[in-house]
This record gives structure tokens, sequence and C-alpha cells, in this order.
């Protein structure tokens, strides 16, 4: 039989689990935050943001490499995965996906492709972004064709 005590342990770590869980999603949306403006300062265009399928999610699309002025410039879309860490708990940006969630990424890729009939240049990218103890950035790593 639980005592009264057991059922409040398992309460008090339910709760932490999700004062956790609610931080690290607030963490990684202030990176998916940052990864966007930085998308954005080097000419890319958001297309969507948290695209979910029942594959998986790709945090960011976006379209590069357009011109205006130039009808035969060939776009090509982005889909960026994007993971975030604090100072104190730093990876390098290739260690942090794991072979399960590559393979989820990617078929969320193609359904997004499919449903959109796209049949132009992609690029799969992973941004790591560091944040400091100020949760301002303190170093972003962009690995192109993940």
């Amino acid at each position: 039989m639980m005592g009264w005590e057991s059922v409040c342990g398992v309460e008090l770590i339910f709760q932490n689990f999700k004062k956790m869980a609610s931080y690290k999603q607030k963490i990684g949306k202030k990176g998916e935050g940052y990864v966007a403006e930085y998308l954005i300062s080097a000419g890319c265009d958001i297309l969507a943001e948290n695209y979910f399928t029942r594959f998986g999610e790709v945090d960011i699309v976006a379209s590069s490499g357009h011109d205006a002025d130039n009808f035969f410039d060939r776009i090509e879309l982005v889909f960026v995965e994007v993971k975030t860490r604090s100072d104190e708990n730093f990876d390098f940006a290739e260690e942090t996906v794991s072979p399960k969630k590559r393979r989820s990424f990617e078929k969320t890729v193609y359904h997004y492709l499919d449903l959109h009939d796209w049949r132009g240049p992609i690029r799969m990218d992973l941004i790591c972004v560091i944040l400091g103890k100020d949760n301002m950035v303190k170093s972003l790593q962009h690995v192109k064709d993940i």
C-alpha cells in the first residue's frame, strides 16, 4: 500500500519534470527566434516555422538564393533543425542529432516537398545556438547539408 508521502513524492517529481520541460521549450523557442533572425539577415525568407507531420518536425523552412531582378536565379529550399543549449550544456552541433531524429527530420522534409510539389534544389541544415547566462547568443554554429 502506498502512503501519502509516496504520492506526494511522485507529484513533486512530475511537477519538476513539467518545469524542466517548460524551461527547455522556452530556451528552444528563443533559439529558433535567433536562428530565424540570422537566416533573414543572410537573405532568406522564412516560409514555415515548426512544420509538424506524423513523422516529426522541421523547425524552420526557408527559401534562399532568390533575386527579384534575375528571373533565372534558382530558389533553394532550406530545411533547418535548430538545437539550442544553455552555456553549461555545450555539445558540438553534429553530436546533437541522433540517427532516429535525422530519419524523422528527413521524412518530414520529404512530406513537405510532396505536399508543395517542389522539385527544385533543397538543403538540410543544422544550426546550433549556444546561449550565455543572459540568454543572449554566445555562439551560433551553422552546419550546411547535414
